[in-house]
């Protein structure tokens, strides 16, 4: 049994935009917050040590595996009733997009693609932040279960967040390694009553 999306077209079409939606908004911000970073503040220091690639080919690899798997593992097909597995895999890709944005709007400024400190900067811990250290890394794994959800396989959604977690595995490495550099005791103190992405348990 293939994914709705795979074989009704109002269904691929509501799952494209929703994903349209969600990520092109971002992108186009953070390229915006980059150039006036450049501006503002020529002293941040890049730090991310390929980590962006590396979660975009980990992550993107795992996507792309996840979206072929239906077609060849059928028996991994999850047999539950379409439209309604369906729309709460896309619901859960809202719930992941307003998690990320709602993590994005609160670093603000700091926000950024690549890993980029400034000494100057505050550890934030307001909004998301206070529930786990890394709430847009959150996000983006709830968005690919939801995802995983919508291409109705069990496959799917195992590679779909393998890729993704071990992509946003690294990249969190990398990225607490140079904020404690560049905070230091303030942001290892939070790295020691706080969770990466799930509160109180991971």
């Amino acid at each position: 049994m293939l994914p709705l999306i795979y074989t009704t077209p109002v269904y691929t079409i509501i799952f494209v935009s929703i994903i349209v939606i969600t990520r092109i908004p971002e992108i186009i911000r953070a390229a915006w917050l980059r150039s006036q970073r450049a501006q503002r503040d020529p002293t941040a220091r890049q730090e991310d040590r390929g980590s962006l690639v590396v979660m975009i080919i980990v992550t993107g690899g795992g996507v792309v595996v996840a979206c072929i798997l239906p077609l060849i593992w059928t028996g991994a097909a999850i047999a539950l009733p379409q439209p309604q597995f369906t729309l709460a895999g896309l619901v859960i890709i809202l719930l992941g997009a307003a998690l990320r944005w709602w993590a994005i709007f609160t670093l603000g400024r700091y926000f950024t693609i690549e890993v980029a400190v400034r000494s100057t900067q505050a550890v934030v811990q307001s909004g998301p932040y206070r529930l786990v250290r890394h709430p847009s890394y959150t996000a983006i794994l709830v968005m690919l279960l939801g995802v995983g959800i919508v291409l109705a396989n069990w496959a799917s959604i195992v590679v779909m967040l393998a890729g993704g977690l071990i992509g946003l595995l690294y990249r969190v490495r990398v990225e607490e390694r140079a904020l404690v550099g560049a905070l230091g005791q303030p942001y290892v103190d939070y790295l020691r009553h706080s969770k990466r992405f799930i509160p109180f348990v991971f």
